[in-house]
């Protein structure tokens, strides 16, 4: 119990932080300021109906929010049988691990080949297929490193465009990387955190088509550092 006080009021200082420490704008762009402490967490979804959110490790603990099948919530541990949460609307407490799909970081055979924030942000993409009952991508390590080439490239060069001056067009990169594919696309954002640059994709019907395409089964991606937006983001689509 001791673990879980320590937990929470960590998460409660990184929130007020969080919130009174970030100003951004509407669409794809933001004004970075002062950017939310990182605290290691993973992103779950509810798979019960319903979800009381508890103020300890226990049900007989106070309910103090209600989840609905399909809310997503950041995960910043696991004690026992319960994770320790952030909801979307900041509410932070404990919910039973059973009803929640996820895994803190350690745990999720991705995080070899991913950093914290590309994790976040393939969780993020596949919580977006499985609301619209599609199949998870795979992470293909090709594609991977293919993503963070093109993410490179635009911090590097100072462009947000598909075609590379240093590398073509995403076709180009696959064809010169010996990579077979059937179909291919691309997505691109820049952005203060995973969070935002999903919702400016999926605001975006082309990119919203590349994240729900049926035809689209491997992946890559890559998140890079931006002086200038916060963060790049970067994903490669392949249907083989």
């Amino acid at each position: 119990m001791k673990k879980f006080w320590i937990v929470l009021f960590s998460i409660l200082g990184m929130i007020c932080i969080g919130i009174f420490g970030v100003s951004s704008s509407q669409g794809n762009e933001q004004n970075v300021q002062q950017p939310e402490p990182e605290v290691s967490y993973n992103v779950g979804t509810v798979t019960a109906e319903s979800l009381k959110i508890r103020s300890g490790l226990s049900t007989q603990n106070e309910s103090i929010g209600l989840l609905s099948k399909g809310d997503t919530l950041h995960i910043y541990g696991k004690i026992d049988d319960w994770y320790i949460v952030r909801t979307q609307n900041n509410l932070v407490g404990a919910v039973y691990a059973d009803y929640v799909e996820g895994s803190h970081q350690e745990e999720d055979e991705n995080a070899v080949l991913l950093s914290q924030e590309e994790q976040i942000f393939l969780n993020l993409i596949n919580n977006q297929r499985i609301q619209n009952h599609l199949p998870e991508f795979e992470l293909d390590e090709n594609l991977l490193n293919i993503a963070r080439l093109k993410a490179n490239d635009l911090v590097e060069k100072n462009y947000f465009s598909h075609d590379s001056p240093t590398y073509g067009s995403i076709f180009d990169m696959l064809k010169n990387n010996q990579i077979a594919y059937h179909k291919a696309s691309e997505n691109i954002a820049r952005n203060l955190n995973a969070e935002n640059a999903i919702a400016s994709l999926m605001n975006s019907e082309a990119h919203k088509n590349n994240i729900l395409s049926q035809d689209f089964t491997v992946t890559g991606i890559a998140v890079v550092d931006s002086l200038q937006y916060g963060k790049i983001f970067v994903e490669v689509f392949v249907a083989n």
